[in-house]
């Protein structure tokens, strides 16, 4: 198995929770996004623990999802966060906390 095919992204949903693992860079990113709504659908929380290596492109999706997610009057939440996803949203000047949506005052 390549290195590529070991750090793969992979999602299992289980209930209300989508875990994910492996890598998320552009590549899975954009396969992320492009599953969406048919893999988003119910989806409350995302479960980060097993994702290995994430960029900024993964972070951009994730974002991006949790706005969808706002969009349709839903919460989205991501957890746990690592290190390395609070370094790539402190580099981009993005508040974890703040409402995907900008919104919320």
């Amino acid at each position: 198995m390549s290195k590529a095919e070991a750090s793969a992204l992979k999602t299992e949903r289980d209930g209300e929770v989508l875990r994910l693992s492996g890598r998320l860079g552009l590549a899975e990113a954009g396969e992320l996004h492009g599953r969406g709504s048919s893999l988003m659908d119910g989806i409350r929380r995302i479960d980060l623990a097993a994702v290995d290596e994430i960029d900024s492109a993964g972070v951009a999706a994730l974002r991006l999802l949790q706005k969808q997610a706002a969009a349709r009057g839903q919460a989205l939440t991501l957890a746990p966060v690592s290190a390395r996803f609070r370094a790539i949203c402190a580099a981009h000047r993005v508040d974890l906390d703040a409402d995907p949506t900008g919104t919320k005052q």
